[in-house]
């Protein structure tokens, strides 16, 4: 595995002893579509495959548990863990239907899954909390960026936040229907050429925009497009059927 081509990290740590990566799709033994480091067990690839692609990643991140695989559901839910349990020690998969996962425990690795949709990273500059948020258009418009923020005990202006690889500007086309459920300011627009109300959206500025709006102040994203890079990254809408990356964080024992 090539830690270059298949990871992504923060350029600075978010808090000390908190880890933070997205994987990219390198690096793998998955095949066809989801070459090739596919983690994703619902998109129809060999789960075989997708078993040991999880096992290749917990190597060589040397993760210190299994991390926890929400089902995700474009919703607003997001589950709290505490510690890690005796049915997750034995490396079952959480099938819980949320879309984010809050934890103050060490060792607990909070993971969420993309190919198009934001992954969003919190936690509080003191290293106790930390929150793995899957921030699709559908759970930004229904306020889950909002509902993340107000789940930390601590105040907005202490929490620190990182955006892994999500669908750029540039390509992610929505019709007017979504415009109005997304809101936000004009800048996160550009009228597309295809007419009819139709918008490009800039998901990553609207999501800067929420959190800003609720207090927090140190945003930090990559600048990656997962539609416009078929190389490196596994893509819904270019795509359909296809893989999925994953972005994890969890704080040193």
């Amino acid at each position: 595995m090539n830690a270059k081509s298949s990871f992504i990290y923060p350029q600075q740590a978010l808090a000390p002893g908190v880890h933070v990566v997205s994987t990219c799709r390198a690096g793998g033994v998955s095949k066809n579509q989801y070459a090739s480091l596919n983690l994703g067990l619902h998109c129809g690839d060999v789960i075989e495959d997708v078993l040991i692609n999880r096992n290749l990643l917990a190597d060589h991140l040397s993760l210190p548990t299994e991390p926890y695989w929400l089902s995700q559901v474009h919703g607003t839910n997001i589950i709290q863990k505490g510690s890690v349990d005796e049915e997750h020690n034995q490396a079952q998969p959480l099938n819980e239907n949320a879309d984010g996962i809050y934890t103050y425990s060490a060792g607990t690795v909070c993971a969420i899954m993309t190919a198009d949709c934001l992954p969003l990273m919190l936690c509080d500059k003191n290293a106790k909390q930390i929150m793995a948020i899957h921030a699709g258009w559908r759970g930004v418009a229904s306020g889950i960026v909002e509902k993340a923020v107000a789940l930390f005990d601590c105040d907005a202006s202490d929490i620190r936040a990182w955006a892994g690889p999500c669908i750029g500007a540039s390509a992610f086309e929505v019709g007017p229907e979504v415009v109005k459920q997304l809101g936000g300011s004009e800048n996160a627009y550009r009228p597309s050429e295809n007419g009819e109300g139709r918008q490009y959206v800039n998901l990553l500025a609207l999501v800067a925009e929420r959190l800003g709006q609720q207090g927090v102040l140190h945003f930090s994203s990559v600048d990656e497009c997962t539609y416009s890079d078929e190389q490196r990254f596994f893509s819904y809408r270019r795509d359909g059927q296809t893989g999925r990356m994953a972005t994890l964080i969890w704080k040193e024992v």
